[in-house]
């Protein structure tokens, strides 16, 4: 009865339960000569125990047996992890549906029926060892194939966690080679030279972009990229994106524009950094793919009633974003390709235009990060869309954005001229949302034929007009009745300064400068309503007055071992009409002391060699109340006490870090005047910390405080970049020296370290990089160093972040200042 291929099968081990002797040896009769191991039991419980002991292949089993019948044996099988993957046959005479049933609920896998047959018995045991066996066999398979893949994940982790730290290590000597280049040039070099530093830098500049992609990308594979949470404004996060992108738009002259659509929440909550990084990734492909035309981002609200995520079912807002452009357009077939990584849709592309082909896959991840989608539509030679729709939470302050006040152009009459269309209707819309009446055309001509008949109120002009010279246009504009007397505002893809001769020379009332910004041009039409009321962005809010040290002569001594806070410092005290003197430590402090009188000595508190509070001591033991300067504590501890702290040390006032120009201006004529300067510090009100300090945000909607940036610098080019120069340098250094001193486990060294790049990086208006130093160094006083690592590594990854935007910065004010003096 056997068959050809019974062989693979022999040994395997056969239980036979049953209470009637003569089965059990038909059973063995029929089954033994296949070579199958026999192992009989003629009662349920020593069927149980002879299957824990040998673990048999298969199992026949009566139903009708006394004490325990076949159902309960099968059951307490299949509750034993041990025997539960036996499989069971069921040996019964009645043969019933309602017995079959049962059986198979209690866990068996086939039935044979009494009387039997020998043929049936062989095959159905056979059919059922061979399924059994593929079964194992299966299930070993499957193990060594999830052991594989755990150590495929584990490798993949660690080489992605390689990958984060080497991009760590090469991106801080490159960061170097760029400072080194950036001094470069500042010196005095022949003609082929600064083109060898420039390509050095621009070369530079590339590498560092492709290692942070590199580094973005392996975090995200190695599961360590985490999201934020916090407040933001939508239209500052994308005015700021706008801003990056400006000018690279204005190099290749295309046409970048940003259209909100009437009704998104003002204030979202979600990590806004991620939402910049995958804007920018996919303007900034749609800037360097596209040659001539325009790039356009487009947001509105979404619906989402089906199918959504386990984010977006708690999410405040749906968001979609569209990023359009006219550039070279991907075909259908090489679309698939785009979200694969380090690849593009053509390897010609590559060579053409450059990059990782990581910015896509970095952008889809984290928008399937942040709960949402990314998808593109694009027909060759006709353009892409990229499309991605994120959920946010609401703010508290969540309401639409506000229009500004501008009541006195309510109903006015404006006039638009520009050639782009999705310009004319983004400044339609913003115009109409303000209660002015917009008429928008494409040419001059058409102008010219509307400013026939009298009216117009407001005209937007587009400096860059295909068709002719713009300002030419406006000499005949002013001639005819609708422009005789109407205000008028250029539109530019390049900054003018105030003083442009452009702007008198067409009588115009400001600029607003390409990509168009809501409040850009609110900001222009605020000029217009309320010409004698000063532009609150071009007049500083606490306005330096150089009669202060005519009013007030003193003799100032600035005390601070950093060198960005000695420039800062330097820098409002010239302001004010004074020049002051430098020292690094209080040690130095006491010497220049010694050697001329000081009236005031502006006093940092952490200084290496002598504090500023044993310093303050010292001061007060050597020199008489009428004798001794004044002591203003300048620290960035700006916790409760602190400034009961230093006063106890003996100073007279106190400021927190970062300092604002109206702090040191309230200080100077506080301690400055006579009258006050003799009175108890403690009898005096406390200084407060002007609005707008790092310290306790209301938003992270921002990584740089562009307010404090420009208070503290103004915008010219050179003095911008000697101080980023500086601030670069030093705060590089320092997180070289924080990586070794946290390598050392030295709490000591971590917190003075991260204590002054806190300062230096705040007193720049560089949050994102302030409050993670904060952090560090609050857990390093604590002894506390888990958490310091990743701690560094964030303040690290803004820094990069932010190093690139203030250099965009800096190459926007030196591309204006380039054209205002041609």
């Amino acid at each position: 009865m056997t068959k050809p291929d019974d062989i693979q099968l022999a040994g395997a081990k056969l239980l036979i339960v049953d209470d009637v002797p003569a089965n059990l040896k038909v059973l063995r009769g029929v089954l033994e000569p296949c070579g199958y191991k026999m192992l009989l039991a003629p009662r349920g419980d020593i069927a149980l125990k002879i299957a824990r002991s040998e673990l048999p292949d298969l199992i026949l089993l009566d139903v009708m047996m006394p004490e325990m019948d076949g159902f309960e044996v099968c059951r307490r099988l299949k509750q034993e992890p041990a025997t539960a993957e036996i499989p069971v046959i069921f040996i019964t005479a009645k043969d019933e549906a309602e017995d079959i049933v049962k059986g198979f609920r209690a866990g068996s896998v086939d039935f044979i029926s009494k009387p039997f047959q020998a043929e049936v018995v062989v095959a159905r045991t056979e059919t059922h060892l061979r399924n059994g066996k593929l079964a194992k066999e299966l299930k070993a398979k499957n193990a060594e194939l999830e052991k594989a893949r755990q150590a495929a994940e584990m490798a993949k982790m660690a080489q992605s966690a390689f990958l984060a730290t080497m991009s760590h290590e090469i991106r801080t000597p490159m960061n170097g080679v760029l400072g080194m280049a950036a001094l470069l040039l500042e010196t005095s070099l022949t003609p082929d030279q600064r083109d060898f530093v420039d390509t050095l830098r621009t070369g530079a500049q590339s590498l560092l972009s492709i290692i942070n992609e590199i580094l973005d990308f392996s975090k995200i594979e190695s599961g360590k990229m985490t999201l934020e949470s916090h407040p933001f404004n939508l239209n500052t996060a994308l005015e700021e994106t706008l801003d990056l992108l400006g000018v690279r738009a204005a190099e290749k002259n295309l046409d970048l524009a940003c259209l909100l659509h009437r009704g998104l929440p003002a204030g979202l909550i979600g990590d806004v950094t991620r939402l910049r990084q995958i804007l920018l990734n996919l303007a900034g492909n749609a800037v360097k793919f596209t040659d001539r035309g325009e790039v356009v981002i487009t947001v509105h609200p979404e619906e989402r009633l089906e199918n959504q995520t386990a984010a977006a079912s708690v999410a405040g807002a749906w968001l979609h974003f569209a990023v359009r452009d006219t550039g070279i357009g991907i075909p259908a077939d090489k679309q698939h390709r785009l979200f694969q990584p380090f690849t593009q849709a053509d390897s010609s592309t590559t060579r053409q235009f450059g990059g990782t082909g990581l910015g896509l896959v970095i952008s889809q991840r984290l928008t399937e990060l942040m709960g949402g989608r990314l998808w593109v539509e694009s027909e060759l030679g006709c353009g892409s869309t990229f499309h991605f729709s994120v959920p946010f939470g609401l703010a508290e302050d969540s309401g639409t954005a506000a229009s500004p006040d501008l009541a006195p152009l309510a109903g006015k009459r404006a006039l638009i001229i520009e050639d782009n269309a999705t310009n004319r209707e983004i400044l339609d819309r913003y115009l109409t949302d303000i209660n002015l009446k917009p008429h928008a055309v494409g040419t001059g001509s058409e102008a010219l034929a509307y400013l026939r008949s009298p009216g117009t109120d407001l005209i937007i002009l587009d400096l860059q007009l295909p068709e002719r010279d713009a300002l030419d246009l406006t000499l005949e504009l002013r001639r005819l009745p609708g422009g005789e007397s109407a205000a008028l505002l250029l539109l530019t893809s390049t900054p003018l300064r105030r003083d442009d001769p452009r702007l008198r020379n067409a009588n115009a009332s400001g600029a607003i400068f390409k990509p168009i910004r809501r409040s850009q041009l609110y900001r222009a039409l605020r000029g217009v309503a309320f010409p004698e009321e000063p532009d609150p962005q071009t007049t500083a809010s606490h306005a330096f007055d150089r009669s202060l040290a005519e009013r007030l002569p003193l003799r100032i001594l600035l005390a601070d071992d950093h060198e960005v806070n000695q420039k800062v410092g330097t820098r409002i005290l010239q302001g004010f009409g004074y020049r002051c003197e430098i020292a690094g430590n209080g040690l130095e402090v006491l010497q220049a002391l010694e050697r001329h009188p000081f009236d005031i000595v502006f006093l940092d508190v952490q200084m290496p060699e002598m504090d500023g509070y044993e310093t303050a001591k010292q001061i007060r033991r050597r020199w008489n109340e009428r004798e001794r300067p004044r002591l203003i504590a300048m620290t960035a501890n700006a916790l409760v006490g602190d400034r009961e702290k230093c006063l106890e040390a003996g100073m007279d006032d106190y400021i927190a870090k970062p300092v604002e120009i109206g702090q040191i201006r309230n200080s100077l004529e506080r301690w400055g005047n006579p009258a006050v300067n003799l009175q108890p510090a403690a009898n005096l009100p406390a200084e407060q910390p002007a609005p707008g300090t790092y310290r306790q945000p209301a938003t992270s909607d921002a990584s740089i405080d562009w307010d404090r940036f420009q208070e503290m610098l103004g915008d010219d080019p050179k003095t911008v970049r000697e101080f980023l120069d500086l601030y670069f340098h030093h705060t590089e250094t320092q997180i070289q020296q924080l990586q070794a001193a946290l390598q050392a486990a030295n709490a000591g060294e971590v917190q003075m370290l991260a204590h002054r790049c806190k300062g230096a990086s705040a007193t720049c208006g560089v949050t994102s990089v302030a409050l993670p130093m904060k952090k560090l160094e609050s857990a390093a006083q604590s002894g506390d160093l888990s958490q310091a690592t990743r701690l560094l590594a964030e303040a690290r990854d803004s820094f990069g972040r932010v190093r690139e935007i203030l250099l965009e910065r800096l190459r926007s004010l030196e591309s204006s200042s380039a054209s205002s003096t041609k």
